[in-house]
């Protein structure tokens, strides 16, 4: 029979294979590890960055703009309604015309809440050229719409353009001022299609039916 002796030498002899093995696959466990981390860094990274949505620039410089809310400074309680309709008649006016893009304004308001920019800052970055924004009076029979050009690599007001008439000259109000937007840009609008405008009251249904307004 062995010796005690004889059984720890064994014992040692098989132990170091054993001790071995494990000090291999733990190490290569280690460099697998090592390799999965640098192809994250590599691949998912950039992928971050570009889905910062603060990054998004409109590559190069175009004629791009945005409009903004209109103020209201004096209305009756049956025009309110107007602070709403007139933005958005005014870019789908704006939307007609040849090499204008019109930056969607419930995008640009997100990019406000999510970058922390001014609307100037925010601008510039998305390439937008001119920032409109305005004024409105409605009273009785009469619509007064003043609206302001903001340039964006000057940063200066530029003088503002206003009309006027009653509130049911409303779309002929919003095509006069989108006529002058497009003059400043020196930008052509496409070919005006004899079309019937919608009733006023008609429009204002159809607002509050895409939820653009509420309903009252």
């Amino acid at each position: 029979a062995p010796s005690h002796g004889q059984k720890e030498i064994e014992e040692r002899r098989y132990s170091l294979p054993r001790q071995w093995r494990r000090t291999v696959a733990l190490s290569f466990l280690f460099v697998l590890a090592g390799m999965v981390l640098v192809m994250l860094v590599v691949t998912i990274l950039p992928q971050m960055k570009d889905e910062d949505p603060c990054r998004g620039i409109i590559g190069e410089k175009s004629k791009a703009v945005i409009v903004r809310p209109f103020e209201i400074l004096k209305a009756d309680p049956r025009h309110i309604w107007l602070k709403e309709a007139i933005p958005l008649r005014l870019s789908s006016e704006l939307s007609r015309t040849v090499d204008l893009t019109v930056y969607p304004s419930e995008h640009f308001e997100w990019l406000l809440e999510q970058c922390h920019l001014s609307e100037i800052e925010l601008a510039a970055r998305l390439g937008i050229v001119k920032v409109i924004r305005g004024s409105f009076m409605a009273e009785g029979a009469l619509l007064h719409i003043e609206s302001h050009f903001e340039d964006v690599e000057r940063k200066v007001l530029e003088p503002p353009e206003e009309v006027e008439g009653k509130p049911e000259d409303f779309f002929r109000l919003i095509q006069e001022i989108t006529a002058e937007i497009v003059k400043q840009l020196k930008l052509r609008s496409l070919k005006t299609i004899e079309r019937k405008a919608p009733n006023l009251d008609t429009f204002k249904l159809m607002l509050e039916g895409e939820g653009e307004i509420p309903a009252t």
